[in-house]
């Protein structure tokens, strides 16, 4: 890697708390946020950091039928700080941020419009249908 690199991860908003059901996915996420900051330490002066996305309006919702999508959509507008489902340019734009800031490294940058100050696991299981 060239001097001035950087790495980024990504992981998700189930690792910022656990949820019924989801133990695989949450302690994976977990663990690349871990590795990503002991890599940073030990590949320094190359930055390592991680973006935690929340819910990005994306092609990943395609699984659910659309009557769920929808329900998820009015759920987050109606409870998230930025009122919106995130997008890919939202996180394009993180990503432009931790790979181009040479002071940043070793962190999880969460891009979820605020998902984590306005929510508990209860109100993430009212907007996550079964």
């Amino acid at each position: 890697m060239r001097a001035g690199g950087s790495l980024t991860f990504l992981t998700g908003g189930t690792r910022a708390r656990a949820q019924l059901g989801l133990a695989a996915v949450t302690s994976t996420f977990a663990a690349v946020e871990s590795l990503s900051q002991s890599v940073a330490l030990e590949l320094a002066p190359i930055r390592v950091n991680t973006i935690r996305p929340g819910f990005i309006d994306n092609d990943f919702w395609v699984v659910l039928p659309a009557a769920t999508v929808e329900e998820i959509r009015v759920k987050v507008r109606a409870n998230f700080p930025a009122r919106r489902l995130g997008t890919a340019a939202d996180i394009g734009h993180a990503a432009v941020f931790l790979m181009t800031n040479p002071y940043v490294t070793g962190t999880v940058l969460e891009v979820s419009g605020g998902d984590s100050t306005a929510s508990s696991h209860t109100m993430r299981a009212r907007i996550v249908p079964d």
